[in-house]
């Protein structure tokens, strides 16, 4: 009876519930065997297809779809002569991926350098440098402000005494001009 198919399924499905399940749980016994609870559940899932043609469409197909969806399937549909196309196509991209990563395996040395090791300790000081610069840049438009106001009062103050000593010049001009002595033309 151990050649018999069923008894054989039965002693794969036990072996399966002990890995699964582990042997310290006994599996509790069920009132009802696997095949009446695949056929009950057949039912349902029929009841729940039984009004919706679309959705059975796609189940009767379902071994079509993992045909399809099978990644393997595209290496077994393309003959060849189209893979060679395809990789003959793609050659030059090919190659300049190649030279791409040579440079960057000759580059590497540098990437793994300690001055890039230090990025984020150097990120800190940038920030410092940076808040530490704008807080100068606010000092040197606030001191700019005042040096301009500073300019506009002394070119003020220059208009101011220009205009004083154009007219002191032209007071002293007139009181030269009164001090002088009259010429008596004969």
């Amino acid at each position: 009876m151990a050649d018999d198919p069923l008894s054989m399924l039965e002693n794969r499905v036990k072996t399966l519930e002990i890995k699964i399940f582990g042997q310290s749980d006994p599996i509790p016994d069920v009132s009802s065997p696997i095949i009446d609870d695949l056929l009950e559940s057949h039912k349902v899932v029929s009841s729940a297809l039984s009004g919706r043609d679309k959705l059975a469409m796609v189940v009767k197909r379902l071994d079509q779809l993992e045909t399809v969806l099978d990644p393997l399937y595209e290496d077994s549909v393309i003959d060849s002569a189209a893979k060679l196309a395809f990789v003959l196509s793609t050659e030059a991209e090919l190659e300049e991926i190649t030279r791409q990563l040579v440079r960057i395996n000759e580059l590497s040395p540098c990437l793994e350098s300690e001055q890039l090791r230090n990025i984020p300790y150097l990120m800190k000081q940038l920030g410092k440098l940076s808040s530490t610069m704008v807080e100068h840049k606010e000092k040197c438009d606030l001191m700019d402000e005042k040096f301009d106001d500073l300019i506009a009062k002394y070119t003020e103050i220059i208009n101011g005494v220009t205009a004083v000593f154009a007219t002191l010049d032209s007071m002293v001009t007139e009181l030269e001009i009164k001090a002088k002595p009259k010429e008596i033309i004969d």
